[in-house]
């Protein structure tokens, strides 16, 4: 059948997140032809992006872009001949070998039944236009190390969705009650920024997300008592307002080049004297960098944050900052931080 070259290539790069690389089950590094999707799968995660073909198979994914990505002609042939995906053009041709996708298809198929359908009777239910604002403010917060358990994962109580590593959180009050609860690793939602979607459905093992061009972007639910009580750390927060200082962001930004591309590494702020004071360093040396602080001369406090994320929240609108009880407090809109 004949193949737009741009359409199957923005597909696959739509499906890129479900795949799982350098794996022992090589089924998990392909992307299958289901005749109505492109679908990837790493039991993690799951993608489907509408795309017809009148054959059904998987090859490996890598091996097809590089493939596809390298022609020059817009319209490609691609048939199925016995167990081989024929690829052709008028100056190229090319075959992949089609992989048998086992036991793995079985796991595939129960995401696929779990979405909404006519047999199941579940319904997609409308998300938050701000959803996708609150994980992308929150999930830097969670921690990284996914041996960490619930550290490691986003939580939504229906009302507010939050991440915390047990030294920070963040919270995001929707605008609207979506009216579930669910825990997802936060590694793997953060992935869902890439997705324009506007419909959700939880299901028994999976959170499932729709875009208006059909695209479902499926995360595995993580199960875990509730964490609702890092939420009470934010009523009541008492401490002193400091003022954010003209340019604080200009000299965060200078001072964090010398904090490794990680978000772990800190970034120490002092306030003495009615100065800001920013520190970093890595391996290679350190950099120090101070503005004044106006109406701040009796005011003190020492604080370390991640520096990358100092500067993710000093880009949010009309940011507050209170300090108080060995924590420092950032508000912004529906955004905490603490």
């Amino acid at each position: 059948m004949l193949i737009k070259r741009a359409e199957l290539m923005n597909a696959l790069s739509s499906v890129k997140p479900g795949l799982a690389f350098n794996t022992i089950v090589k089924q998990m590094e392909s992307v299958q032809f289901s005749g109505q999707d492109l679908v990837t799968y790493n039991e993690q995660i799951g993608v489907l992006v509408p795309f017809e073909t009148d054959f059904t198979a998987a090859v490996n994914y890598t091996d097809l872009v590089q493939i596809i990505s390298k022609l020059d002609e817009e319209d490609i042939e691609i048939n199925l001949q016995e167990d081989e995906l024929s690829i052709s053009t008028e100056k190229t041709k090319a075959g992949l070998f089609v992989i048998d996708t086992g036991d793995l298809q079985e796991n595939i198929n129960a995401m696929i039944n779990q979405m909404p359908n006519e047999e199941n009777g579940v319904e997609w239910e409308e998300l938050p236009s701000d959803f996708l604002t609150g994980v992308s403010l929150c999930t830097p917060a969670a921690e990284k190390n996914i041996s960490k358990g619930t550290l490691a994962c986003m939580h939504t109580n229906g009302t507010h969705v939050f991440c915390s590593d047990n030294i920070r959180v963040a919270v995001f009050k929707l605008s609207t009650d979506i009216g579930k609860s669910f825990m997802l690793h936060a590694g793997l939602i953060s992935e869902l920024s890439k997705f324009d979607v506007k419909h959700f459905c939880i299901s028994d093992s999976w959170a499932h997300f729709l875009t208006e061009d059909s695209t479902v972007f499926s995360v595995k639910r993580i199960r875990g008592e509730s964490m609702d009580f890092y939420l009470d750390l934010l009523d009541g927060f008492k401490g002193k307002a400091i003022p954010i200082p003209d340019g604080l962001k200009e000299i965060v930004n200078a001072a964090s080049v010398m904090s490794a591309n990680d978000d772990q590494k800190p970034m120490k702020l002092t306030l003495k004297d009615g100065e800001m004071i920013c520190e970093t360093h890595n391996e290679r040396g350190w950099v120090e960098k101070r503005v004044e602080v106006d109406g701040a001369k009796k005011s003190n406090m020492e604080m370390t944050i991640s520096a990358l994320y100092l500067q993710y929240i000093l880009e949010l609108p009309n940011v507050q900052m209170i300090s108080g009880d060995g924590k420092s407090f950032f508000e912004s809109g529906q955004f905490k931080y603490i």
